[in-house]
């Protein structure tokens, strides 16, 4: 389908857009312990409470024009927004959008929030390639884009590795470089809370003026 587009349809390159959305750790705790062989329990000291994620979207046309990075944080449950306190503290660039959802995963009412804020009279003929995520798959979604003149291109299973240059090329990249990144700062902040749990990071800010020089200036995008 991808090579059909290409060459039948003689598509430019600024028309040919891949989207990938992938879910990055607040938290990369290190996976082992050293320990005395034999002994049956270890006690490791964690941050307390359960591991916050949030999610980041990325899109890319093929001539290499990127679209602002999307970095989704878990809001409230019943209104999807953030805490006013979070916005206030974070410095947000101009090619960063920052949105919301119940779990701070990419859904579907996320989904279309993002195409309508992001495509326009520019991006008709366009293509836009993508997963067989949940959150892409509803009527809603794929009548929005007709409506822009786009049309949307499902990455067959198992292709992902040829057809989704993100996830291979980028995302995979850029979790390996915060968990480098977490790791480093880690072994250097020790500070226990009164209850004896090791503090938690706050990385949002410095996450998402990361992504300011060109959605990560340390990545091959």
């Amino acid at each position: 389908m991808v090579e059909e587009i290409v060459t039948l349809n003689n598509t430019p390159p600024s028309r040919l857009i891949n989207f990938d959305e992938t879910s990055v750790k607040l938290q990369n705790t290190h996976k082992k312990t050293l320990s005395p062989k034999g002994v049956k329990e270890v006690y490791v000291i964690d941050p307390n409470g359960p591991k916050e994620n949030f999610t980041v979207g990325l899109a890319i046309a093929a001539d290499g024009y990127k679209f602002p990075a999307v970095v989704t944080f878990k809001g409230n449950k019943k209104t999807r927004k953030l805490s006013q306190s979070i916005p206030e503290k974070l410095d947000i660039p101009q090619n960063v959008v920052v949105f919301s959802t119940t779990s701070g995963w990419w859904q579907s009412c996320l989904d279309i929030q993002w195409i309508e804020s992001t495509f326009d009279e520019k991006e008709q003929g366009s293509y836009l390639s993508r997963d067989h995520a949940p959150a892409h798959l509803s009527y809603e979604n794929r009548a929005l884009l007709e409506s822009k003149g786009m049309e949307q291109i499902f990455i067959p299973k198992g292709l992902t590795g040829k057809y989704q240059p993100l996830d291979v090329g980028v995302n995979y990249p850029l979790k390996c470089h915060l968990e480098q990144s977490y790791h480093q700062w880690r072994d250097n902040c020790t500070e226990v809370t009164k209850k004896g749990y090791l503090k938690k990071p706050y990385v949002r800010n410095p996450f998402i003026l990361y992504l300011k020089p060109g959605i990560g200036s340390k990545l091959p995008l």
